[in-house]
């Protein structure tokens, strides 16, 4: 795989987390979720809810190694542009 398909890759997997982690639970409507008794509902309701939360976090190291990745390709391709230029 070449850098900038893992910088895309990166970028992609970093929106989608974003994307699941604030969008996904109003979207599925679990507040209305109806589970008799209420202790097992608070379980799974707050189970769901963490696990939402939790790509957040992954949203957030996906974009930072898609930033560093991209940094990485952006000075590489600046050194190759500026090796070829002719020396006027």
């Amino acid at each position: 795989m070449s850098e900038r398909q893992c910088s895309f890759t990166f970028t992609a997997s970093a929106l989608l987390c974003a994307l699941g982690a604030t969008v996904l639970y109003p979207l599925l409507g679990l507040d209305n979720f109806s589970l008799d008794p209420a202790s097992i509902r608070a379980l799974v309701l707050t189970y769901l809810r963490s696990m939402l939360d939790s790509l957040g976090i992954f949203a957030a190291v996906y974009a930072l190694v898609a930033a560093v990745l991209l940094g990485l390709m952006f000075a590489a391709h600046h050194q190759t542009k500026r090796q070829y230029q002719p020396n006027n």
